[in-house]
């Protein structure tokens, strides 16, 4: 069975409340550092099921890893540091710690030396046919309840859907290439 995942693809244009977002290109490359959890985990031959929190945006095997040092922009809470932090969209003060509670307007950045991976897809990506809920999305995961960006998945409960939706023949096409 070849591994899967499934992997959040948000872009570097959004700004995410502890960091500043990734350099991904939809279809090409997915981009990660050693600040996610799973980053260790994940090597050529496996299979990247890419999502945007909403619906599914499409599938490949991951044929390479490039493998780079680098730093990463960070936001903490300005009281305990932690990046543990929530953005709010209707209240004020605009950001909460999830740790020690704090309300306020504007995290603390700091820069991080990190590692930086790029899982490149060399012609293997997969638009995919129809629009699974996000709820079904997330019930590919091993971890029903993981909010990681990166989550390990069951083949079956992938290839099913893939097939629910008029995949079948990508379901086909990923699984004898991530095996060969």
């Amino acid at each position: 069975m070849p591994r899967v995942w499934l992997l959040l693809q948000v872009g570097s244009e959004v700004k995410r409340s502890s960091h500043a977002g990734y350099k991904d290109i939809e279809g090409v490359r997915y981009v990660w550092d050693s600040t996610v959890p799973n980053s260790r985990n994940v090597f050529p031959g496996d299979i990247a099921i890419l999502w945007n929190k909403k619906t599914w945006l499409g599938a490949a095997i991951i044929k390479s890893i490039d493998f780079d040092r680098g730093t990463r922009e960070m936001f903490a809470c300005p009281s305990c540091g932690s990046t543990r932090i929530q953005p709010r969209k209707r209240k004020s003060p605009t950001h909460r710690c999830n740790d020690c509670q704090l309300e306020f307007e504007e995290p603390t950045a700091f820069t991080k030396d990190v590692n930086v991976y790029a899982g490149n897809f060399d012609g293997t990506w997969n638009g995919l046919n129809g629009k699974p809920s996000s709820k079904e999305i997330r019930e590919l995961s091993n971890k029903f309840l993981s909010q990681h960006s990166m989550r390990d998945c069951d083949w079956g409960r992938v290839a099913g859907l893939l097939e629910q939706f008029g995949n079948s023949e990508v379901a086909q096409s990923l699984e004898s290439g991530a095996a060969g």
